[in-house]
């Protein structure tokens, strides 16, 4: 039976969505913002709908982009079904699991590493982007290989995370206290009042993101 003019237009564009894919997943920004363009009333909806403490709209919007391309593009297959509904799943899973996490702080955030709290310069120790991954005991061979990639680990989270969270990782790395770290985003986000519970929240997120990228990549 043919198709109907209705049913190849949208053969034809499915075909199109996948073919951007392909591309996105080479690093082609135009794929991507295509795919963007594609998916933007749901993730503005979504940026307005969900409600992460800490994120403003442009924020939870930030994070719908993040799922949108290292989660539906990356894990994205044409034979399971189509790409509108595969990403939309893929951003509501994300938000939730940040809602969920959001819900979760009664232990210590960033657990396994320094409290922001602590005076950082007691034990004369700089931090690593490898405090915010929990790993086990590490051979010598092992850890020398862990320094040797931490600056490509670092470049790689940081493309992965808001402006506000760039920030906070890189003053919380450069080892600034939980005061002087709230003090310092409020003059750089002048008009976003930053408090500690956001960058609590903010930390929360980075650790997140962080062993996401470590756990695609195998390195935990």
């Amino acid at each position: 039976m043919a198709l109907s003019k209705e049913e190849r237009d949208k053969a034809k564009l499915e075909q199109e969505i996948s073919i951007l894919v392909v591309k996105a997943r080479d690093d082609s920004g135009l794929a991507f913002e295509k795919l963007r363009e594609y998916l933007d009333q749901y993730i503005k909806l979504f940026s307005r709908k969900y409600r992460i403490a800490g994120c403003d709209a442009d924020e939870i919007e930030q994070e719908a982009l993040y799922a949108l391309r290292y989660k539906a593009i990356e894990d994205f297959n044409p034979e399971r079904g189509k790409f509108r509904s595969f990403a939309i799943l893929c951003i509501k899973r994300h938000l939730f699991s940040l809602i969920k996490a959001n819900n979760q702080q009664k232990r210590t955030v960033l657990n396994q590493s320094l409290s922001l709290d602590e005076d950082r310069s007691e034990d004369g120790e700089s931090l690593s982007l490898a405090s915010l991954i929990a790993e086990d005991g590490l051979t010598a061979d092992q850890e020398f290989e862990r320094n040797e990639n931490n600056n490509l680990k670092k470049s790689r989270l940081l493309s992965k995370l808001s402006p506000l969270e760039q920030e906070v990782l890189k003053l919380y790395l450069r080892q600034y206290h939980y005061d002087e770290i709230v003090d310092e985003l409020n003059k750089i986000f002048p008009g976003k009042k930053i408090t500690k519970k956001a960058v609590d929240n903010g930390l929360q997120r980075v650790r997140f993101k962080a062993q996401e990228l470590a756990r695609s990549l195998e390195w935990i």
